[in-house]
């Protein structure tokens, strides 16, 4: 069997590739090149040329080219061979994709952070995108590609994600205290993406970008997150916080909610802090209403007549002749 099939029509050889399907390597469904085939090449993409399996040279131009007299003299210079028409020998075209490829990640299982106050470990789950592009293209062929027609992010996604657990551990850890993840997430998808492109640099890969979008708790975490932000918000006054939390249970209560024991207790709690506040209201009034009769002459002359009796009064005198009041 020839190199080239010498008494066919000519073909275009070319890959209309479909941008739903992120696929990084597209064999060329022809298995031998025929004399005359022009190699159409688009934006985004480069041509690797296989000589009986084993990668010959790469063609990196957009447009259309004639193989026999463009492309061969290319690849048999790079190579340092020249290409024949001797049966028994096959050259094969593989497209790449070289743009920048999208995909979602998120973790299978969660995620354990050591925290001093849970020994168990805090369980997360953390979820976003990771962008990648071919790099090394022998390298890929090699070790990820193989013979396979078509090779797209998903096959190696696996892979990606294996990495991905170990990484997120590590650079979340190392944020400091875990319920404030949110606020280091970009610092943290840095990180990962700097060691995650260390690791995917040995097959071939580039990671362009990666980005952490959400990372949650289990509910009970999630619970207590939002206790102590509800805390900060009302200052830290811890009395406050009380009535705030028996005012909710009293309406959970009154809307129908669960009547628990924790709910009564929390009901009868709030009342004897509202009875405790109401007494400490009636104090501070009558603290404040505690002044000298008005009736009282307090300008240092002695009154004309008795404020208790209405009698007259001697002049000069300090109790009241007719009832003994103090003047």
């Amino acid at each position: 069997m020839s190199l080239f099939k010498s008494r066919q029509l000519s073909t275009v050889v070319e890959w209309k590739e479909s941008e739903s399907e992120n696929v990084i390597f597209h064999k060329f469904p022809d298995s031998e090149l025929k004399l005359g085939s022009k190699l159409i090449l688009r934006l985004g993409q480069n041509a690797l040329f296989l000589y009986d399996g084993a990668l010959a040279g790469v063609f990196p131009k957009e447009g259309s080219f004639d193989i026999e007299s463009e492309i061969i003299p290319f690849i048999s210079n790079i190579a340092g061979f020249k290409f024949g028409f001797d049966p028994g020998h096959r050259a094969e075209v593989v497209f790449v994709n070289t743009k920048e490829l999208t995909s979602l990640w998120g973790t299978v299982q969660p995620i354990y952070l050591q925290d001093a106050r849970f020994p168990g470990g805090i369980p997360i789950r953390a979820n976003g995108i990771f962008v990648v592009k071919a790099e090394k293209y022998g390298t890929m062929m090699e070790k990820l590609a193989g013979a396979q027609n078509d090779f797209t992010v998903e096959n190696v996604k696996t892979r990606i994600l294996a990495s991905l657990n170990t990484l997120v551990v590590k650079h979340t850890a190392a944020a400091g205290d875990f319920m404030y993840l949110q606020t280091h997430l970009a610092e943290i998808s840095d990180a990962v993406k700097e060691d995650l492109n260390k690791e995917l640099s040995d097959i071939g890969l580039m990671v362009c970008d990666f980005k952490i979008s959400q990372v949650s708790y289990p509910k009970t975490v999630s619970d207590m997150i939002e206790k102590v932000a509800s805390q900060g918000m009302i200052g830290g006054n811890m009395g406050v916080y009380q009535q705030t939390a028996m005012a909710d249970a009293m309406s959970n209560a009154m809307e129908g909610g669960p009547t628990t024991a924790g709910t009564f207790a929390s009901m009868a709690a709030g009342m004897s802090m509202a009875n405790s506040m109401a007494q400490n209201m009636m104090n501070n009034m009558q603290t404040g209403n505690s002044t000298p009769n008005s009736s009282v002459n307090t300008s240092g002359n002695a009154p004309k007549f008795c404020p208790q009796c209405g009698k007259p009064v001697t002049p000069g005198a300090k109790f009241c002749q007719e009832c003994g009041n103090k003047l």
